[in-house]
Formats: C-alpha cells, sequence, structure tokens
C-alpha cells in the first residue's frame, strides 16, 4: 500500500532482516501507545488490508474519520521513528 510509503521501507532480502526485526519493534511499541480506536482503525487498514469503507461500516463512523486517524497516525508514526533515528 502506498500510504505507508513514507514510514516503512520495502523489503530488501535477508540482509536487511535484522533492520526490519527493529522497525517492527519500534513500531509495535508506536502502536501500544496509541488510542484503541487509532490502534484498531491502522490494524485494520494496514496488517488487514481493510478498505477504508470497510473499516468505516465496521467500527460505525464515517470514512472521513477514519481516513483522518489514518493521516495522523502515520504522521506520528514517522515523526516517531524519526526520533528513534530511523529514517526512510
Amino acid at each position: 500500500m502506498g500510504e505507508l510509503d513514507d514510514c516503512v521501507p520495502e523489503p530488501h532480502g535477508t540482509e536487511k532482516t535484522m533492520e526490519d526485526q527493529e522497525i517492527a519493534s519500534l513500531i509495535s511499541a508506536f502502536l501500544r501507545r496509541q488510542s484503541p480506536e487509532s490502534r484498531i482503525i491502522f490494524l485494520r487498514r494496514y496488517w488487514y488490508g481493510q478498505s477504508v469503507a470497510d473499516i468505516a461500516a465496521g467500527m460505525n463512523c464515517g470514512e472521513g474519520k477514519v481516513k483522518s486517524s489514518l493521516f495522523r497516525t502515520r504522521k506520528a508514526l514517522r515523526t516517531y521513528l524519526e526520533q528513534e533515528e530511523v529514517f526512510l
């Protein structure tokens, strides 16, 4: 999904496994600090690959709320990774 291109790197092969694991660990730590609603929306979109429309329907909210939440969470993730000195 192109939405995460600025936050999460593309896979580069086995030589990047350790770095990828570190990034995954940082993302997990970041998500634990988010509100339950933001975390659920983020995971449903990027882990389970659900559409914005499906997430909105499942959470009884508008698509605009889902899109705004995803935008804010991606922005916060980018800032968090930069603070952890991960530059993608």
